[in-house]
């Protein structure tokens, strides 16, 4: 019920390249398949992406809002 709800508004999936907990790999198919969305991978971040390219985070959602 709750992933439904999601697909209604916009998504954007997000993780480091060397995530070890939820690493690329991972995410790509659940991500497809129940939000309809490619895993964004940051380049040289593990898993606290905000942290270590927080500009990462900012360029994603100014794409999903037109800004």
């Amino acid at each position: 019920m709750t992933l439904a709800r999601s697909r209604r508004v916009t998504n954007v999936v997000a993780t480091g390249e060397h995530d070890v907990f939820l690493p690329p790999s991972r995410l790509t198919s659940p991500a497809s398949r129940h939000l309809g969305v490619v895993v964004n991978t940051v380049p040289d971040a593990g898993h606290l992406v905000v942290d270590e390219h927080p500009e990462a985070i900012v360029t994603m959602v100014a794409a999903l809002t037109g800004t």
